[in-house]
C-alpha cells in the first residue's frame, strides 16, 4: 500500500513501534482487510451479512473503502472484544465451512488483521447527542520514534476544544501489536455527508479562545514535526437491515 506523506492539520482533515500496554484488560476491535472478487458490491455485502448473522450474532461492522489506494476493498470489524473472549470463543457448528466458502467464492486477496485498541482519553464520544453517521474519515499515522507522549499532549488540546464546543466525535486507536508499515495510530471521525466538509467551524477562534492567540498554529507545527507519515481514506458503513 502506498502511503501519502502529508502535512497534518488535525482539524481541517477531520480528522511507535509498539505503544506501552495498560495493565488493565484490553478491549479491541479485530479488523480484517481484504479485496473482494470482481462482483457487485451489494452481493458481497449481502454474503458477509448472512455469515455474520448466522455465526457471529450480527456483531460485526462492514465498511466499504470508497477513496484512496484501496478503493473497493472491505474492512470487516469484530468487537469490541477482550483478549479473554478471543481465547474462549466458541463458534457454531458449520462456521469454518461457511467461512471457507465465503473466502473461496468472494475474496480475491486477504491483506491483514489488525487489533485496534480505543484510547478513550484521546477521543470525543458525544453519545446520544449525535446521530450514528454511516460515513467515516480514517487517518493512520506513523510517529517519529519517542513521539508518543508529546503526540498525546498535543491531541489533548484539540480534544479539550472538541468537548467544550461539542463539535464532532473523534476516536483514536492504537494497534496493539503493530502494523507492517508502522502506521500504528488510527483516527476515525464520523461525518454526516460530504457537504459537511464545506462547513465553516470557526475552529481557529474556538481553539485560541481556549489556548491563547497563535496556539493553533503552534500546536499544528509541533504535530507536523513528530508525524513521519500519514494516510487518509473514507469508508461507508454497510447497513444490515
Amino acid at each position: 500500500m502506498k502511503k501519502l506523506i502529508a502535512v497534518l492539520v488535525l482539524v481541517t482533515s477531520l480528522l511507535p513501534g509498539l505503544m506501552a500496554q495498560d495493565k488493565e484488560a484490553s478491549t479491541v476491535w479485530a479488523v480484517h482487510h481484504f479485496t473482494p472478487k470482481n462482483l457487485p458490491a451489494a452481493e458481497m455485502n449481502k454474503r458477509i451479512i448472512e455469515h455474520d448473522n448466522k455465526f457471529h450474532e450480527g456483531k460485526s461492522a462492514i465498511l466499504n473503502i470508497v477513496t484512496g489506494d484501496n478503493s473497493g476493498d472491505i474492512l470487516w470489524a469484530y468487537g469490541p472484544l477482550t483478549y479473554a473472549e478471543m481465547d474462549n470463543r466458541k463458534l457454531p457448528e458449520g462456521h469454518d465451512a461457511d467461512n471457507m466458502d465465503l473466502n473461496n467464492k468472494y475474496i480475491e486477496e486477504y491483506h491483514s488483521m489488525t487489533l485496534w485498541k480505543l484510547q478513550p482519553d484521546m477521543s470525543v464520544d458525544l453519545g446520544d447527542e449525535v446521530e450514528n453517521y454511516a460515513t467515516r474519515n480514517h487517518s493512520t499515522y506513523k510517529l517519529k520514534r519517542g513521539s508518543w507522549e508529546p503526540f498525546k499532549e498535543l491531541v489533548a488540546k484539540h480534544v479539550e476544544v472538541y468537548k467544550k464546543h461539542k463539535l464532532a466525535e473523534i476516536f483514536f486507536y492504537t494497534a496493539d501489536y503493530g502494523t507492517k508499515d508502522g502506521h500504528n495510530l488510527l483516527l476515525i471521525s464520523p461525518f454526516k455527508n460530504f457537504a459537511s466538509f464545506d462547513d465553516d467551524w470557526g475552529y481557529k477562534e474556538k481553539f485560541e479562545a481556549v489556548h491563547g492567540k497563535g496556539s493553533l498554529k503552534e500546536t499544528t507545527d509541533k504535530l507536523n514535526g513528530i508525524i513521519e507519515e500519514s494516510y487518509t481514506f473514507l469508508t461507508v458503513v454497510v447497513p444490515k437491515e
